[in-house]
């Protein structure tokens, strides 16, 4: 197979990949590697950031949440595929207060914000 053969099936498999949410490409150089996992989506609302996930058919026994040295790490196995997801966590987050919940297949995990970095409103004198 020619590499040109090769980087053509590739980019196909990577096309597919996103087209079905298991894929994001991350570049290094001038090489390129597929992290599966499912799509992942990070929203503020208000003082809380929600880390939300696609989990349909997956059970709460198969789903692993740990926060280590400024780490949210979340595991687990998804149509027989083992998954990991790392996402670093800001200064201003309240780790002890860290909560997840899993509705319809969607996995929420909330991420308070801590007292000291609400924002807050100043009145002037």
């Amino acid at each position: 197979m020619t590499a040109l053969a090769i980087r053509n099936m590739e980019r196909a498999t990577e096309a597919l990949e996103r087209a079905m949410g298991w894929g994001a490409q991350t570049h290094t150089g001038r090489s390129s590697q597929i992290v599966r996992g499912p799509a992942m989506d990070i929203v503020e609302k208000g003082d809380v950031y929600e880390v939300r996930l696609d989990l349909p058919g997956v059970a709460r026994e198969d789903i692993n949440i740990e926060s280590s040295s400024g780490v949210l790490t979340i595991s687990g196995t998804v149509s027989e595929h083992e998954f990991r997801r790392s996402i670093a966590l800001p200064s201003w987050a309240a780790i002890d207060k860290i909560e997840a919940r899993l509705v319809d297949g969607v996995l929420v995990v909330t991420v308070p914000k801590r007292e000291e970095e609400k924002t807050r409103t100043i009145t002037v004198q």
